[in-house]
């Protein structure tokens, strides 16, 4: 039981790095992995060029809002970031 708990706690926080998002490399669904990374990213304008696809989801287009929220904030995150490493 314990190497079972461990082994679903491994990707915890890494999302992006799981196996089961290679497994949609080269299939209709590659879109999502798109998605993610520019969710990740903070960047809005990718995100946005794959709403059609997102938006037939329906427990996505629900919570648009919360997730724009948050891409926004993310987008404001790497500005920060970017400013932060030219300061250095």
């Amino acid at each position: 039981m314990l190497v079972s708990a461990r082994r679903c706690n491994e990707y915890r926080g890494t999302g992006l790095a799981h196996p089961v998002l290679k497994s949609l490399e080269g299939t209709q669904e590659k879109w999502i992995i798109d998605v993610l990374y520019a969710f990740n990213a903070g960047d809005l304008n990718k995100f946005n060029q794959y709403s059609p696809q997102w938006a037939e989801w329906d427990d996505l287009q629900k919570h648009k809002d919360f997730l724009m929220g948050k891409i926004r904030l993310l987008s404001l995150m790497e500005v920060g970031l970017l400013f932060l490493a030219d300061l250095c």
